[in-house]
């Protein structure tokens, strides 16, 4: 077992055997982790029956809209292991909740919109059409106001960083070295 594995397993996956956790707050870690491996081009084998696993859990709405960072990360799982509809149907549901709020608030959220959309295409390996969508001047820091951690938010410009790489873009991309 591999020391990501055993972190994941031990550390993130064994929290829901207690009393006393809430389940959203250990999917939200255990996709962060997934998803920067992902992005590093590392979720493979296990990693990839322990993403099923989680992403069957997240299909159950009552995970849903608890937080904007944590229903991004919902959109990428569902995706990337083919639950597309599910995925769609959430990032819809964000839509319906952005339509919701006043004009400023929506101004703001809207690029929450905008990186779960960017997470469901890249999920799928839509590269060019995700990277369409965060620009070629994408910064995640701008992104906090869905709740991300810093962390997170080196993982979405991680990932912005990939999509130039593979869509060709290496001379935007070196932006990221």
């Amino acid at each position: 077992m591999s020391k990501i594995e055993e972190i994941y397993d031990n550390h993130i996956w064994k929290e829901l055997e207690k009393g006393d956790t809430v389940p959203p707050e250990v999917y939200l870690n255990a996709i962060a982790l997934l998803l920067r491996l992902d992005v590093r081009d590392a979720l493979k084998g296990s990693f990839e029956d322990r993403l099923k696993l989680l992403a069957a859990r997240l299909t159950d709405q009552e995970n849903w809209y608890m937080s904007w960072h944590l229903d991004i990360l919902i959109v990428w799982a569902l995706a990337k292991v083919g639950e597309t509809s599910r995925a769609r149907e959430l990032l819809e549901g964000l839509k319906l909740r952005l339509s919701k709020m006043n004009k400023k608030k929506q101004q703001v959220m809207q690029k929450g919109i905008q990186l779960g959309e960017a997470v469901y295409e890249y999920a799928k390996g839509n590269y060019k059409q995700a990277l369409e969508l965060l620009g070629s001047d994408f910064n995640a820091f701008g992104y906090k106001i869905t709740g991300a951690s810093d962390e997170q938010i080196d993982v979405f410009n991680e990932m912005w960083c990939q999509l130039l790489l593979k869509t060709g873009q290496s001379k935007t991309g070196t932006a990221c070295l």
